[in-house]
């Protein structure tokens, strides 16, 4: 999880300078490789910038969603994906199928359990942050201690021909 997931974020939609936006990234979303790397599916709710760099359609899984694509007639940005990854990771170290206490997390009620390790509660603090631009972006989080040192390199998707002909 840990070592692919981040990597692969920008897979089938790079951010950057492209301006797309997942905005449903969820655990039933990823999909995994028979080489076993981790894919982003569902491109349903992928979104793109506008001229001013904001994306306008919401969409995604509550849960999952950041708090500024529940504000009705604001623009966003594709940091809500990283807020996306940063529950995600909760839910993998901590709450697999447990949305109650993940809600309770997300409001600030509830810590992540004392065996979740202190790089990994930090990751995901900063990047469930409330506030977009306090949030890291993918390269920040796969700079950050509890990713340092992943090859990205052995990560990075193979993007098979569909159209060649069966060998």
């Amino acid at each position: 999880m840990r070592d692919q997931v981040l990597p692969n974020i920008n897979s089938p939609f790079p951010h950057g300078p492209q301006g797309y936006a997942h905005l449903d990234i969820k655990p039933a979303n990823l999909l995994l490789t028979s080489e076993g790397r981790v894919l982003l599916g569902d491109t349903g709710c992928v979104s793109r910038r506008d001229a001013a760099g904001l994306l306008h359609s919401p969409a995604g899984s509550p849960l999952f969603m950041a708090p500024e694509l529940k504000r009705r007639g604001v623009g966003f940005t594709t940091a809500a994906d990283m807020y996306s990854v940063g529950v995600l990771l909760a839910m993998c170290a901590a709450w697999h199928r447990q949305t109650g206490r993940c809600l309770n997390f997300l409001r600030g009620n509830l810590p992540l359990p004392d065996y979740v390790p202190g790089p990994l509660v930090d990751l995901v603090a900063r990047l469930v942050c409330a506030e977009p631009g306090e949030r890291l972006t993918a390269e920040q989080a796969l700079a950050h201690p509890f990713l340092r040192g992943v090859d990205v390199s052995k990560l990075a998707p193979v993007r098979p021909d569909v159209f060649s002909p069966p060998r």
